[in-house]
């Protein structure tokens, strides 16, 4: 039978969980990994020593997929932070309001190629003020399994683009105003549910529209 298949059995009397330090003391390349070494041969227990060499084993592959998640949840919180900015420019250009007067004045069949129920179904959901995420997008989250938000916006893998914080999302951020400056417009929505928790240094006036 190949180590492979070897697990090793319990103990006739119930044994206790590992403690941290006691797990550690399985790992391989340690200063005591030839001591554990050296034991596991005076105990002759094929079944220990199998699972310890597959203890090892998987330890390898969680601290390579940990590092390559760390890379990854950085290069998310650059793709956000690009994100971000891009929304920024947006708002700056005010186009939002731009293209939904387009939306809900000038759309009709004889401006598109849209028939009068698709055009509805489209300046409904514009103009709804619940209209925050599309039906198509909620779906199951892939990573906490919670139903509402994809799996880029759970919080669980999130930084909050306002406070830089993590564990909410932007609409729920106590705190919104933390990195907004004297000379720039302010960084939060002014619908925003904690605008007014905290005063926001920015003194340029903006244009309600």
């Amino acid at each position: 039978m190949s180590a492979k298949h070897l697990h090793a059995q319990a103990d006739e009397h119930p044994r206790p969980a590992l403690d941290r330090r006691q797990e550690f003391f399985f790992t391989d390349n340690q200063t005591h990994s030839e001591g554990v070494d050296w034991a596991m041969q005076q105990e002759g227990d094929d079944t220990i020593r199998a699972e310890v060499i597959r203890h090892r084993a998987v330890r390898t592959k969680v601290i390579r997929r940990a590092r390559q998640v760390a890379e990854m949840r950085e290069q998310l919180a650059d793709e956000q932070f690009a994100l971000l900015q891009s929304t920024r420019r947006l708002a700056c250009t005010n186009a939002y309001r731009r293209l939904r007067r387009h939306i809900t004045h000038d759309l009709t069949p004889a401006t598109s190629t849209f028939n009068a129920r698709h055009i509805g179904r489209i300046q409904a959901a514009v103009n709804s003020p619940w209209n925050w995420t599309d039906e198509k997008l909620s779906d199951e989250c892939l990573w906490c399994k919670r139903e509402g938000h994809k799996v880029e916006n759970c919080t669980l893998i999130r930084i909050c683009k306002l406070c830089h914080a993590r564990g909410h999302l932007e609409e729920n951020c106590f705190q919104p105003h933390s990195h907004c400056v004297s000379f720039q417009v302010c960084r939060i929505p002014l619908l925003h549910k904690h605008q007014s928790r905290h005063s926001c240094p920015s003194v340029i006036i903006l244009e309600r529209t």
